[in-house]
């Protein structure tokens, strides 16, 4: 009898094993499947050898066949009649690429098989009336909930990627479906391989539309990629996007919490979470001192966010790209705790782009309305401390000229009272470049929080904030200007963001 009880016993425990074996496969099926979405295998090209704007697809190998078709319209990969480039823009695989094998399905059909068996052998166990057996029931229960889990999170399906043409070949539309059983908002994020999805490396960053934070389910979901700012002068016959939603179980940051990343040299880069919600975005009806390009005012609804606790430094900037471009020129300030200055748009996203190398991490410039809705940080006056319609009050929050005594140039961050979310210097010391292309107003500005990014780009970017040497109304909360993206001057930085 003792020696039946302990068979009993460790039969029960063999089948516990198996169980948690198989509850594990299943686990790691949700993970790898549920939330992922993969395009077929398609040619990644941004090869701009002169630096133009224009692919050298389009404009250098010209006929050389003399047939009147464009060379880059003459390859057929997969000798179907069909060129890769008109396959490209509808969707197709010039490749002829099968589906990608995704691992979950191996996972799921490991899980329930191993499922299976340690049911039959717990049954048994509990036929014999063993102690360990009479867990058969809330195994079972355990086993239920797992799979009601596994069934709440989101799906990606149908991703299709189409490469537009003439001029815009370098831009790719990526379309998907999302859904999701809780109808919770996700956060989709956007990955590329260029080994045939062998591994996933890069998260791309140039993208506007139905990406980031906040996305809801539905189809037809519409990503615009900027793969020639992505990934410039690349060249990859098997590529493969893959779309990423996570529908953040996890909590989120206090508002106002900070995250610090250490950069070479034990220089720190402090993050504050900013909590997403609604406002008001543009000047107030009658506002003191304004201008008609702040309208209309309109409704934005921003998803939480990270933005930089102050703007970027000359520390920063020397230790992740090793220049100094603010050197030899005038109305600097020499502190390696001053902003870095004389830094262009272009220079802002070669240092995002930089540093995202060095860190593993996500970080990119905010959109126009993430910065305003971070400086106004709940208000809805002229400042972020109020409306200070006599400004009294702004020399207590900003550089700007009622103060410029006490130095012609941007000064040392931080050294001025912060807004209500703990962000410094957002009204005065520097213009913060935007991701944003500018425009004479807000008429037809996205309500999501988005960048609103023009294709082909527009001439001039937009800049936030106000400057050293600005009168007080240049450094209201609703103020934007523009200037061209390869502009430097002492007045213009950047301070930094990124999703969570």
């Amino acid at each position: 009898m003792a020696q039946q009880g302990k068979g009993a016993t460790m039969r029960t425990v063999i089948a516990m094993v198996i169980l948690l074996v198989a509850l594990s496969c299943l686990g790691l099926s949700a993970q790898a499947a549920i939330g992922r979405g993969y395009s077929q295998a398609f040619e990644l090209d941004t090869m701009d050898s002169d630096g133009d704007g224009i692919l050298d697809s389009i404009e250098g190998d010209g006929d050389p066949d003399q047939d009147g078709t464009p060379n880059y319209l003459d390859t057929d990969s997969d000798d179907d009649g069909v060129p890769d480039e008109v396959e490209r823009t509808t969707g197709t695989d010039p490749y002829d690429a099968q589906d990608f094998l995704v691992l979950p399905t191996y996972w799921m059909g490991v899980g329930l098989a191993l499922l299976l068996a340690g049911f039959i052998v717990l049954r048994k166990c509990a036929h014999a009336h063993t102690g360990l057996g009479r867990l058969f029931p809330l195994l079972l229960i355990l086993v239920f909930m797992a799979g009601v889990a596994i069934a709440q999170e989101p799906s990606v399906t149908d991703v299709t990627m189409t490469q537009r043409t003439g001029l815009e070949v370098g831009v790719y539309d990526i379309s998907y479906n999302l859904s999701h059983p809780s109808s919770l908002p996700c956060t989709v994020s956007v990955l590329l391989s260029t080994d045939n999805g062998v591994t996933y490396p890069k998260t791309l960053t140039a993208v506007t539309g139905d990406v980031g934070e906040g996305i809801t389910a539905g189809e037809g979901k519409h990503i615009v990629w900027r793969a020639i700012e992505d990934t410039p002068n690349t060249q990859a016959s098997q590529s493969i996007i893959q779309v990423l939603a996570d529908d953040g179980e996890s909590t989120d940051p206090e508002p106002g919490q900070t995250e610090t990343t250490m950069l070479p040299g034990d220089v720190p880069l402090v993050m504050v979470w900013i909590p997403g919600g609604t406002f008001q975005m543009g000047r107030y009806p009658g506002e003191q001192d304004s201008w008609d390009s702040e309208d209309p005012q309109h409704s934005v609804t921003v998803p939480g966010f990270w933005m930089a606790k102050y703007e970027l430094t000359k520390a920063q900037w020397q230790v992740v790209m090793g220049t100094t471009p603010w050197a030899g020129h005038d109305l600097v300030l020499n502190d390696p705790a001053s902003p870095a200055v004389y830094v262009s748009w272009d220079d802002a996203k070669a240092f995002i782009t930089a540093l995202n190398g060095l860190t593993g991490k996500t970080f990119r410039l905010p959109s126009e309305a993430e910065w305003e809705y971070a400086c106004r940080a709940g208000t809805t006056t002229r400042f972020y401390w109020g409306d200070d319609l006599s400004y009294t009050q702004i020399g207590n929050y900003a550089w700007y000229w009622g103060n410029r005594l006490s130095g012609l140039y941007a000064h040392e961050v931080g050294q001025k009272l912060p807004n209500a979310w703990g962000l410094y210097d957002m009204s005065g010391n520097e213009w913060e470049w935007c991701e944003d292309d500018y425009h004479g107003n807000y008429t037809g500005a996205p309500s999501n929080g988005a960048a609103w990014v023009d294709s082909p780009r527009a001439v001039d970017r937009v800049v936030r904030g106000g400057m050293w040497y600005g009168y007080g109304n240049i450094c209201r909360s609703a103020i934007h200007s523009s200037y061209y993206p390869g502009n430097s001057y002492y007045d213009l930085g950047f301070r930094l963001a990124s999703v969570r």
